[in-house]
Formats: structure tokens, C-alpha cells, sequence
């Protein structure tokens, strides 16, 4: 919060055209990737450079659309097992529709802490950011899925008011992963031990 208050003008803008480039579904990822380069480039040196925006933009364009087409592919094979069985009836229906919810959980989690895990990587590559983001959740679950929860309830929050899922959400949850991530970081660097998913 004391990071939003001090960039509260640069992330409300940055958010509203975050959200603005949503709607034509193929800037989505693009759009996201470069948010949250900005958000990483903020809280490791204290500030961002609006100038960098269009050289993120190149630099990012082949990740993030493997990233974004990964999870076309996922989300619509999830939401549409679960919208697809929702009438079904059966025990072995309930089971499989708890599956699917619990695994769009982990997926958001994943997705939540995916790029701040990405730019800490020497050498970035999507896989291995994705596998690094695997360990990260199952070997700090409190951690990362009480920040996943609260990015959701944010989310939910934010879109019952719509003001704040264009001036706030995207930011505060990209706030929220990338410090999640630099604390566990730096406790492994403490501690000795190698970061989440091993060195990128």
C-alpha cells in the first residue's frame, strides 16, 4: 500500500490502460507482461521509467503470447468443464467439477506469481518460469495461496465496483506477488538456499 500511495498517479493511469487493452483479447498478455515488468522495475529500484515502456513491449512480445495462449488453452478447457457439466448430476460429477475448481485455483496461483518469478530469471524462458512458479506455491502454500485468495477477493471487490478494477486491482495484485516473491527470495538468500524452482 505505501508503494501504491507513492506511485498512485503512475499506477492509476498504468491500471486503467492495463484494463483498457483487455478487451481486444490479443493485447491481453502483452498488456499484463509489460504491467508487471513496470511493477518488478518499481519495487527493486524505487521507480519506473515510462520510456522503457515501448522497448518492454518488444522485448516481451514472444513471451507473453506463449504465456497468454497457455492460458487460453488452460482456462478454457477448465471453465469450460466446469460450465459444460454444471447441470450434470451424479457423485462422480461433484468430484470431477471440485477437481477442476481446485486445479483453476492453483492455475490462478501460478499465474499470480508467474512473471515476478520470470524477471528474476537470468536467462527467462516461460517453462521454466511456470516450473519455478510450481515450486513457489507447493512449497510456501500458505504464502502463496493466501496471496491468491486475496488477489481473488480484490478481484471480486473490485469488479462488484468497477472503479477499482480499473484504477487498482492489477496493480495492488502485482504489488502483492512481486513482494511475495522478493521476501522469499531474499529469506532463501539468507538461509543459503537456492531460489524457488532452482537458478534461471
Amino acid at each position: 500500500m505505501r508503494t501504491w500511495w507513492q506511485a498512485l498517479s503512475s499506477l492509476v493511469l498504468l491500471n486503467t490502460a492495463w484494463m483498457l487493452l483487455q478487451f481486444p483479447l490479443v493485447t491481453a498478455p502483452i498488456a499484463t507482461a509489460v504491467f508487471a515488468a513496470l511493477i518488478h522495475e518499481l519495487v527493486s529500484e524505487g521507480d519506473f521509467n515510462y520510456a522503457t515502456i515501448w522497448a518492454l513491449a518488444k522485448h516481451l512480445w514472444r513471451a507473453s503470447l506463449r504465456w497468454g495462449a497457455l492460458n487460453f488453452v488452460v482456462w478454457g478447457i477448465l471453465i469450460g468443464n466446469i460450465l459444460l457439466s454444471a447441470h450434470a448430476e451424479g457423485e462422480i460429477w461433484w468430484i470431477l467439477r471440485a477437481v477442476w475448481a481446485v486445479m483453476a485455483a492453483l492455475w490462478w496461483s501460478l499465474n499470480l506469481y508467474f512473471w515476478p518469478l520470470y524477471f528474476d530469471m537470468e536467462h527467462p524462458a516461460v517453462m521454466l518460469a511456470l516450473r519455478r512458479s510450481a515450486v513457489f506455491l507447493f512449497t510456501r502454500p500458505a504464502l502463496t495461496l493466501g496471496g491468491a485468495l486475496l488477489a481473488a477477493l480484490l478481484l471480486i471487490f473490485s469488479t462488484l465496483l468497477t472503479f477499482f478494477l480499473v484504477v487498482a486491482w492489477m496493480g495492488w495484485s502485482a504489488l502483492l506477488a512481486e513482494y511475495a516473491v522478493q521476501e522469499e527470495l531474499a529469506r532463501l538468500e539468507g538461509t543459503g538456499a537456492h531460489s524457488p524452482g532452482g537458478a534461471g
